[in-house]
């Protein structure tokens, strides 16, 4: 009983912490609870006391290995030179709600990562992926619902702070778990009645996602959409096990009309935030302004930069660019680092994905969070990110096959 319980809790534990912002916005959405720095403050906390509990046990019963502890140890350097620069500079009231705001979520990179080393681990991706839907359900139906009504009444999301039900944050919310229900589809196991059952349910979220991103007006997350979608399709086309039927494509594409027939009828292509998304793709003043800044200051030091987390004082705010982000902070020395580390982690996860179903989730994962912050966000505040970092370089590539590949062959 205690190891059912074991197999249950942890693909639970890392899903809610792979969706955790979407999922804590939608707890608020139904229950009328406003959004706000101390909510999101009490998010945090609880995912980190349950994670560095275990964390505790492992560390006790000495189940980390080297690699591990490597990794934990970098997350521990970089976690220490943020608060190392927060304390250099003179804050303003702005900048100690950023401190506050920013060092709550750069204090998950840790418990983030620690999930992903478990996945690495192996023995839970069944279950992760048997619960996946269940929690795309949640997001799509709360979030899908805002933003769609919305649009049928013509009028495009605000935007608050932290708020995943801003036009910007639920583009992605949906962007993201269009794709997930996508891969859900062609590559997840799918057991008896209540898999044939779960699948109507999928594709009918895959178009009420993809709609949904669209209207919300997010600019970066209908990139994605395009992005995580054509990929899909090619690895579907590209797999020489081909057991998927003409009735699963037909589904599809009666889907696809269906949906298509109701947004025109409701004008929803219309609304404020779709039509952001056709006319106005590209241009942003106030980021391009936000880039011109971050070039001038990381010339100012190019090769160390001004230390990890200094973006909020040399520009005000972070620049939506990743890798701008990061010439600031650390100079060319760290984004070469930064570059490299992704890179290497995109490579691993392409390669074991051909043969290992969940390296293929993970990789839709860090595609998402790339995307994401090419356009927008953080990255110290992306829990995502650091948990597909954990994966990665927490698994033995020597076991890399282990899971999927009697199943689903070679693509």
């Amino acid at each position: 009983m205690n190891n059912r319980c074991k197999e249950i809790f942890f693909p639970l534990f890392a899903l809610f912490v792979l969706f955790n912002g979407e999922l804590f916005t939608t707890f608020f959405v139904i229950t009328g609870i406003t959004v706000d720095t101390g909510m999101r403050a009490r998010q945090a906390i609880l995912i980190a006391v349950v994670a560095y509990s275990m964390l505790a046990v492992d560390v006790v019963k000495s189940r980390l290995n080297q690699r591990n502890v490597i990794q934990l140890g970098v997350l521990g350097l970089i976690l220490a030179l943020y608060m190392l620069t927060g304390l250099w500079h003179r804050y303003s009231p702005e900048h100690i709600l950023h401190r506050i705001y920013m060092n709550l979520y750069g204090a998950l990179c840790i418990p983030a990562a620690y999930v992903g080393m478990r996945l690495a681990k192996g023995g839970y991706e069944r279950r992760v992926l048997q619960f996946l839907p269940y929690f795309l359900l949640l997001i799509i139906l709360s979030i899908g619902y805002i933003v769609i009504f919305r649009a049928i009444d013509g009028r495009l999301l605000g935007w608050t702070e932290g708020d995943v039900t801003s036009y910007q944050g639920a583009s992605y919310a949906l962007s993201f778990s269009c794709a997930y229900c996508l891969f859900w589809l062609f590559f997840a196991e799918k057991d008896g009645a209540m898999g044939k059952m779960m699948y109507c349910i999928v594709l009918t979220m895959v178009f009420v996602s993809g709609i949904g991103c669209i209207v919300g007006g997010g600019r970066g997350a209908f990139l994605h959409l395009i992005c995580s979608t054509a990929y899909i399709i090619y690895r579907v086309l590209m797999r020489n096990n081909r057991r998927s039927g003409f009735g699963k494509y037909f589904l599809i594409a009666v889907g696809a009309i269906v949906m298509v027939y109701l947004s025109i009828h409701f004008n929803i292509f219309e609304s404020a935030g779709a039509m952001r998304v056709s006319q106005n793709l590209t241009t942003d003043y106030t980021r391009e302004y936000a880039r011109k800044v971050a070039i001038d200051s990381f010339l100012n030091s190019p090769i160390i930069g001004h230390g990890i987390g200094s973006v909020w004082w040399e520009y005000g705010f972070y620049t939506h660019n990743v890798l701008l982000d990061f010439l600031v902070e650390t100079g060319f020395i760290g984004a070469i680092i930064m570059v490299v580390t992704v890179f290497t982690m995109l490579v691993r996860l392409v390669r074991g994905s051909k043969t290992n179903s969940f390296d293929m989730f993970m990789l839709l994962v860090l595609i998402a969070m790339m995307v994401e912050h090419t356009f927008s966000g953080y990255w110290f505040a992306s829990s995502n990110s650091f948990l597909v970092f954990g994966y990665v370089y927490g698994k033995n590539r020597a076991a890399n096959r282990r899971y999927g590949q009697a199943m689903y062959g070679q693509y």
